[in-house]
């Protein structure tokens, strides 16, 4: 049996499946973590206030502090995939595809 260009053992279209999953991936992790910082902040800011009695402005702190740690990975990340994509763009463009 020939591979036609359809055929999932492709190499072309493999490849480029494995890069959508790997992209995918990467958007639930930075998905999950941006809603498990929100989380913790409210969680340790809710403790504050409660400990210290600062209610509701440790919990605004907290949440803004988290999100905001977390944004910072996500651009970091982001800037990592975008260097990957040039990097092979770059590969692509040497063998003349």
């Amino acid at each position: 049996m020939e591979n036609s260009p359809d055929s999932p053992k492709d190499p072309k279209k493999s490849s480029s499946l494995k890069g959508y999953a790997y992209v995918a991936g990467v958007g639930m992790s930075l998905t999950t973590e941006m809603a498990v910082a929100g989380f913790l902040g409210w969680w340790l800011g809710t403790w504050a206030d409660e400990k210290w009695g600062f209610t509701p402005w440790m919990s605004i702190i907290g949440i803004l502090v988290f999100v905001g740690v977390s944004m910072v990975h996500i651009v970091q990340t982001l800037l990592k995939l975008q260097r990957m994509h040039d990097k092979d763009d770059s590969k692509r463009e040497d063998r003349g595809a």
